[in-house]
């Protein structure tokens, strides 16, 4: 089933939703999260290259779906903080 997914939403809207209400990929996992749109995927929590502060995008790793985090500036104060 995985390959019918792969890419299948790179072109569809942009999710807006709240990273820290996502399934996680696993219980060790902070960030990983579970792809709402295909629910096989993968989250990453990608970084902004020049500043390396997490990015407000982020792009699932099967299904290509685009989401943008509306909780980022929460998620980025929990990092900064420890």
């Amino acid at each position: 089933m995985r390959e019918k997914l792969e890419f299948k939403n790179v072109n569809s809207p942009i999710i807006e939703l709240c990273q820290l209400e996502l399934r996680r990929e696993s219980e060790k996992s902070s960030y990983v999260t579970v792809c709402p749109a295909c629910n096989e995927g993968s989250l990453l929590m990608r970084r902004n290259h020049d500043t390396l502060k997490l990015s407000e995008f982020d792009r699932c790793l099967l299904c290509g779906q685009t989401v943008r985090y509306l909780d980022i500036e929460i998620l980025r104060g929990r990092e900064e903080n420890g």
